[in-house]
């Protein structure tokens, strides 16, 4: 009986990994997004070559009554997410290229949403 009990345990936890959701790399023939070349340097703790720029960031913030508050959470959804990706070095509006903002009203609260999305740069250097 200990036996019998033994095997189907054995059976039984492969079974119940079996069952969990495939992620999209996972699947057979599924390819994930080419990670961008600074993507690679960040990771690898370098950072990106040649340039003090890095490629294009889009973060949304959450809903506030007004379009300008909505702007200021987008900003700072994006500036967190900068620095997860490229670092403190990188998190300044102010040097970021090519800025811009897409708002909208939510549909049942009449929020405005924005959406911010801009090329992270490092600050010129002083030296």
């Amino acid at each position: 009986m200990l036996k019998a009990v033994t095997q189907l345990a054995l059976v039984a936890v492969p079974l119940a990994a079996l069952t969990q959701p495939l992620g999209a790399a996972m699947l057979p023939g599924a390819r994930s997004p080419a990670p961008s070349i600074v993507h690679d340097a960040q990771k690898r703790g370098k950072r990106p070559p040649s340039s003090s720029c890095t490629q294009p960031v889009t973060e949304t913030g959450k809903g506030r009554i007004t379009e300008s508050l909505a702007k200021g959470v987008a900003e700072k959804a994006w500036q967190e997410k900068v620095r997860s990706i490229y670092g403190d070095a990188y998190v300044e509006v102010k040097h970021a290229k090519d800025s811009r903002y897409r708002c909208s009203s939510t549909p049942t609260l009449r929020l405005k949403r924005c959406e911010f999305t801009a090329v992270p740069c490092r600050p010129p250097s002083s030296a």
